[in-house]
């Protein structure tokens, strides 16, 4: 209750300073600032994508960190009960990392493709709610209506992509972790055919490695935030660390 509490507050106040940062640089723009971007990606910045980094932030702490505990523990545990069997499963992980960081390094940029995206429909979204009027007197409510549905299948076919995206790293993975185990049970059916580990520690070796399964996979989805946290984070820490031309001058 306490960490949960705690944290909870430390992310809001977190997501407040990176708002109050972002906003302050915001209004210290020139108007060649505003002319370049479009108000739909500067709210997009405010709402969506600063929520983002601290849900990021909430997850590395909370899943992330007791993931990442349970592996090194589960690791340790699986050296003290078969040391030929630790060895292989470490030699394995590696491999399993390595792997997954590429696919991931691929969905950080689809993610900023979706928020780029994402940012542009809202800005057709505002500027046609803004302009109403002046929408309305030209009777242009068509034409606003194809420019938004425009913009959003765009979003629509990234997000399609993003998920897609996201599934094959999590079967990736799971495979991966499945196939580990799959070569486990071999590997430890010819240790006890040898006489060097007998059926109970097979069973609780069995068990270490299911334990090291859910971590790989609270792993996986802190590393999936992680990712589309640090997408956004490129355009919102661009912006606060802008300085307006005229102050250069």
């Amino acid at each position: 209750f306490l960490a949960t509490s705690f944290l909870a507050l430390a992310t809001n106040r977190l997501g407040q300073r990176l708002r109050e940062s972002y906003f302050e640089s915001i209004v210290r723009q020139d108007m060649e600032f505003f002319d370049e971007t479009k108000q739909g990606e500067i709210m997009q910045h405010i709402s969506e994508d600063i929520g983002a980094i601290c849900t990021a932030v909430r997850q590395m702490f909370t899943t992330g960190f007791r993931s990442d505990m349970n592996l090194i523990a589960g690791t340790v545990n699986l050296f003290i009960l078969s040391p030929t069997i630790g060895t292989f499963i470490v030699g394995t992980l590696p491999v399993l990392a390595i792997s997954a960081h590429f696919l991931a390094m691929g969905l950080q940029g689809l993610s900023k493709r979706v928020s780029k995206a994402n940012g542009a429909a809202n800005a057709v979204a505002n500027e046609t709610v803004s302009n109403v009027r002046t929408v309305k007197a030209f009777t242009g409510e068509l034409r606003e209506k194809v420019r938004y549905s425009s913009a959003l299948e765009s979003v629509v076919g990234l997000k399609m992509k993003m998920a897609l995206g996201a599934v094959s790293y999590y079967a990736a993975l799971h495979f991966g972790i499945n196939s580990m185990q799959l070569l486990l049970c071999v590997f430890g059916g010819k240790l006890i055919s040898e006489g060097k580990l007998d059926s109970g520690g097979m069973v609780t070796v069995t068990s270490q490695v299911l334990q090291l399964q859910r971590a790989y996979a609270g792993i996986s989805r802190t590393m999936t935030g992680m990712v589309k946290a640090m997408a956004t984070c490129d355009g919102v820490y661009e912006v606060v660390q802008r300085c307006p031309k005229l102050e250069n001058e």
